[in-house]
């Protein structure tokens, strides 16, 4: 098998796109002549520029710089879903409506989770939502159109003009309550309008691992197993007493 050099498979993808040289050239921030020499290897394609063209044509980085014989596209028909940095869209939500279909986020194949273009994923922060969702879970979003698609009670992400949250929503009319899983964080009331985006909450990636599952198993047993003898003390008592 033929082996390719690094200029010729990004060429190769350029082609694919029917980008211009040029075009490219800007997304990297160097010359039309330069980025030539990179297709033609008589320069070097620096990591920085690696990255962004991974991004760009939704390829991995191990691709372009190895020539993996399985090409893979990193986009939503292939299980990839964007990765969104809460601090980057904190200040244009709108971006959450196209998020699927723009190159500059990182995307993540979900073992196991079948994803389709109105999925996005998001970091969790703080600690409002415990022990429900830890700090630094993944959060699998999806997208919906208003607040009327979401099921009173569920859990969502909501984006407001002060950014995003994540809480467990209760709806009334015309408004709802945003409440935390951690009690010691106070609901906070908002009006409907005031919802510039909402996703609904559908799984999580953590690494947190629950170790107190058997103890608290245990716990319930012997409750249960005191529960019983109690029931029968008073079932003795009652045939006394009659």
């Amino acid at each position: 098998m033929m082996m390719t050099s690094i200029g010729q498979r990004i060429k190769s993808l350029r082609k694919e796109k029917k980008y211009s040289q040029q075009f490219i050239a800007e997304k990297l921030n160097i010359s039309q002549s330069a980025y030539s020499l990179i297709e033609s290897a008589h320069n070097n394609v620096m990591i920085g520029h690696v990255l962004t063209l991974s991004k760009l044509y939704d390829v991995s980085t191990d691709f372009i710089l190895k020539g993996e014989t399985n090409l893979i596209h990193m986009n939503i028909e292939n299980g990839f879903i964007p990765f969104i940095n809460v601090e980057a869209v904190a200040g244009n939500l709108n971006e959450l409506q196209g998020a699927h279909s723009q190159s500059e986020y990182d995307r993540y194949r979900i073992p196991g989770f079948k994803s389709s273009s109105n999925h996005l994923l998001f970091e969790v922060e703080g600690d409002s939502m415990t022990p429900t969702f830890y700090p630094n879970d993944i959060l699998i979003c999806e997208a919906q159109h208003s607040i009327s698609d979401v099921a009173d009670n569920s859990l969502v992400v909501v984006g407001t003009e002060k950014g995003l949250l994540t809480k467990r929503v209760k709806k009334e009319y015309g408004y709802c309550y945003l409440e935390s899983d951690n009690k010691h964080y106070s609901p906070i009331k908002i009006e409907n309008e005031e919802i510039k985006a909402i996703l609904s909450i559908k799984g999580k990636v953590t690494s947190k691992v629950n170790t107190n599952t058997k103890v608290e198993t245990d716990k319930f047993e012997h409750m249960e197993s005191n529960l019983k003898q109690l029931e029968y003390q008073i079932e003795r008592l009652s045939q006394q007493i009659k």
